[in-house]
């Protein structure tokens, strides 16, 4: 199974700046590796602003961003401007039978010096059905990015053997078993998920409400998460 260290980035939905802010404060005080910032309602622009000022001011934390509004390889373009560590696509244009124009510009654009962790999402939420989540994966990495799949929609965890099949087939790739997951994990069922998924984006099930995690479930989740042993 993958043997490399898991990552949790819990995923900020944005309300204003302040909110934001607080919320990527708390999770890195308990122990995120990184946080993503995403507007469900139009706010792009925003999310760009808060991002880029985040790491200006905290040029430690690994601050993503999944602009909802834009193509995949203008959002890496104007990341990798202003600094920013991630970004994270949900039409990253690559799937099992190969990758579209703007996946091969996505990857075109991964070889640039210092360009952003690239999170394509595959066999996800709300994609045309994907027969082959494995290949899918391949393909990502195959295109540089860190294949991250997701449940049948928000909140809702993957199939455990379509995650033990998408594991099984990056194992063998160039980026040693990296794979995410973005819905449906909670602290109760990510130990199921723990042997297969190597960076957990979580947010419906470590927060009280859309846009404020619950502090006991977020630290909780990361210390299950850290604390994962393949040994045991």
């Amino acid at each position: 199974m993958i043997q490399n260290a898991r990552k949790v980035l819990p995923v900020i939905h944005l309300l204003d700046g302040k909110t934001a802010y607080e919320q990527a404060t708390l999770a890195f005080g308990l122990g995120a590796d990184g946080v993503f910032l995403i507007s469900h309602g139009n706010q792009d622009q925003l999310v760009m602003q808060l991002a880029a000022a985040w790491k200006r001011r905290h040029p430690a934390w690994n601050v993503g961003w999944n602009l909802l509004g834009m193509s995949a390889p203008d959002s890496l373009f104007f990341a990798q401007r202003a600094g920013i560590d991630m970004v994270w696509a949900d039409m990253p244009g690559v799937s099992s039978t190969g990758a579209s124009g703007i996946g091969s510009s996505v990857a075109k654009a991964l070889l640039q010096p210092n360009a952003p962790r690239f999170f394509g999402s595959v066999a996800f939420k709300y994609q045309a059905h994907e027969p082959d989540p494995a290949g899918a994966a391949v393909q990502a990495l195959n295109h540089r990015m860190l294949p991250t799949t997701s449940g049948s929609g928000t909140g809702h965890a993957p199939d455990v053997e379509k995650a033990r099949a998408m594991a099984a087939a990056v194992a063998r790739g160039p980026l040693d078993g990296e794979l995410a997951v973005a819905s449906g994990m909670t602290p109760e069922n990510v130990p199921v998920f723990l042997p297969f998924f190597t960076h957990y984006l979580v947010a419906t099930g470590v927060s009280r409400d859309a846009h404020h995690f619950d502090e006991a479930r977020l630290k909780q989740f990361i210390e299950k998460v850290h604390g994962y042993n393949p040994a045991d």
